[in-house]
């Protein structure tokens, strides 16, 4: 792999996980000293403190060395032996860090062989560290029951490593002047943080009607988090106290008293989830009170802050939508910064959402459309499209396209032609599109299934086009039911092989928007061009690329045969194709 591919990799990979950061002080300005087996880990943090130098336990670099330090795939991160390291401490007291951050929550690098060097590492800390300066340590539980898992999986590949205890580990942060110690459970899907959890434990807000969700409520609740976590965090503050970017904003968000009926109880951290790059979600509220909870979504990259920054501003124009509608979208309480990320406080809806296939899929489902269906209808304004429209509507979602997809540039620009000449005519609604239109951004009450809320607006367009959010709502469904993607978004977008309920369903959407049947076939490719040029990134996989080309050349032939019918057709329009099995 050449080093741009790496480059890409690190990249990607590195926006899948990081959020759990913000259980430690704000890293911005800081040196920090690093021990981690993830490339990804390493090249995340360092973008975020102001210098890196990633340690080695041994000879084996990540990359190819050059008189034992080396410059990473990114500028900022140099890379350095333990045992080099060591002596710099004893020599020159001003080689001083900010932070030691351990991140091993497989127990790939901190086990028992190599706990005699990190224990002599840690007893350097007061020599190792400014005066407030902290130790991270995110180490394996070797009683979680997905540790197990894990340690039979690598043995397949030789033996594994005993992994050091949360016990000793603790004990080694404390006999070496660091404390008291602060411990937090992980639950962790491979080497990803998915959650942090709170000392309430876990709380089920996805998928809660599945047995699995209900059985990891009781086993990882205030007690059982504690003992049966994939991995625990042990944060130590060397001396005065820098407050974690988490509790700095719990306690900001209780001096403002939001929510505004925290006036009794102490806000706390109900749930913490970690997202992409360095982002988390944080649900925090009144102690023994779920109605006025809120959601702060902290953004620490500039690209998750701009996208959070224009979803504010979408959210402020929804507000002058009718009630029931307005009700349903969230309100923005507050933004400002916080440990070097943007944070931005909404609303929270009560009940829960799901992205997989449960009892209630169906009923949300309907909920769903309802509501989409009350949104588009409130906004439409009828535009009859020419080549102007088409400038502005339709070929910016193909740009985005093919400027994202070079692989399959060219089928996508034999589509222009085709698409601007079976829309020129036609008059469509231009509508609120919500843009990721799914079951997973409804909220609805697990009792009575009904909707409460639709969350996640950042791409949401007040111009935008018909159907496309009520076909990625049904083409959403199909990929929690097991179908690839690919062959969900294209059946859907050629409108072949549909059950009778996605017919149904398409067709009572196409009925109350006024969408005209010619005008199908063009918005089933602007569906396919909005998801591959906006909505997600493809991974490079030729077998992909090949099936993408052929069903865009399907796409492509159907548009010119739609437009070549309605061209030599004298008969009235037909019906909607959305009403037959195709």
């Amino acid at each position: 792999m050449n080093q741009a591919a790496q480059e890409a990799r690190v990249y990607w990979e590195s926006n899948q996980a990081g959020g759990w950061v913000h259980v430690l002080p704000p890293l911005t300005g800081l040196r920090l000293l690093c021990l981690t087996p993830y490339d990804a880990t390493a090249w995340m943090l360092a973008r975020q403190c102001a210098e890196l130098v990633r340690l080695r336990l041994d000879d084996a670099a990540h990359v190819e060395t050059e008189a034992g330090q080396v410059t990473d795939l990114t500028a900022g991160i140099a890379d350095l032996r333990l045992d080099v390291l060591m002596p710099m401490l004893t020599s020159d007291a001003s080689a001083r860090f900010d932070g030691l951050v351990v991140h091993d929550p497989e127990g790939l690098l901190l086990h028992q062989g190599s706990l005699p060097v990190f224990a002599a590492l840690l007893q350097q800390s007061r020599r190792l560290l400014s005066g407030a300066g902290f130790v991270y340590l995110a180490v394996s539980n070797p009683l979680s029951f997905q540790r197990v898992l894990s340690r039979l999986r690598l043995r397949a590949h030789g033996p594994a490593p005993r992994p050091a205890s949360v016990r000793q580990l603790t004990r080694l942060l404390v006999d070496a002047g660091l404390g008291p110690v602060r411990r937090h459970a992980y639950l962790m899907a491979d080497e990803r943080v998915l959650e942090v959890l709170t000392p309430q434990g876990y709380r089920a807000t996805k998928n809660r009607e599945l047995w699995r969700e209900r059985a990891k409520e009781q086993l990882l609740g205030a007690r059982g988090s504690q003992v049966l976590a994939s991995a625990f965090a042990l944060v130590a503050l060397r001396d005065a106290a820098t407050p974690s970017v988490v509790d700095t904003l719990v306690e900001r968000l209780g001096q403002l008293r939001v929510p505004a009926a925290a006036q009794a109880e102490a806000a706390v951290l109900k749930q913490y989830l970690v997202m992409d790059a360095h982002k988390a979600i944080l649900c925090i509220g009144p102690k023994g009170d779920d109605d006025h909870d809120v959601v702060a979504v902290l953004a620490g990259s500039e690209l998750h802050a701009m996208r959070r920054r224009d979803e504010v501003a979408v959210l402020d124009a929804l507000s002058g939508l009718s009630p029931w509608l307005a009700q349903r979208i969230p309100q923005v309480l507050g933004q400002f910064a916080i440990g070097g990320s943007a944070c931005f406080v909404l609303n929270r809806f009560p009940g829960v959402t799901l992205d997989l296939d449960a009892p209630s899929l169906e009923v949300v489902t309907d909920e769903a459309l309802d509501f989409i269906i009350d949104l588009h209808r409130e906004s439409a304004v009828p535009v009859r499209q020419d080549d102007t429209t088409f400038e502005a509507l339709a070929l910016p979602l193909m740009d985005a396209a093919i400027s994202r997809n070079p692989q399959v540039a060219a089928e996508l620009q034999a589509c222009i032609e085709p698409l601007r000449n079976s829309l020129r005519g036609l008059t469509l609604p231009m509508v609120w599109m919500h843009g990721d239109f799914k079951v997973e951004n409804v909220m609805y009450s697990p009792a009575t299934r009904q909707l409460t809320g639709v969350i996640d607006w950042e791409h949401a367009k007040q111009q935008g086009l018909p159907l496309l959010d009520a076909l990625y709502l049904l083409a959403f469904n199909r990929t929690i039911r097991g179908v690839d993607w690919l062959p969900a978004i294209a059946a859907l977008a050629l409108r072949t092989d549909c059950s009778d309920s996605e017919v149904a369903r398409l067709a009572r959407y196409a009925d109350a928007l006024a969408v005209p049947a010619e005008a199908m076939p063009a918005l089933g490719l602007l569906f396919v061009a909005h998801h591959i040029g906006v909505r997600m990134h493809l991974k490079d996989e030729a077998h992909m690329w090949v099936e993408l080309s052929a069903r865009i050349d399907q796409l492509r032939l159907a548009l010119a045969s739609s437009s070549a019918a309605a061209a030599t057709s004298d008969s009235p329009p037909q019906e909607s194709p959305l009403a037959h099995h195709h």
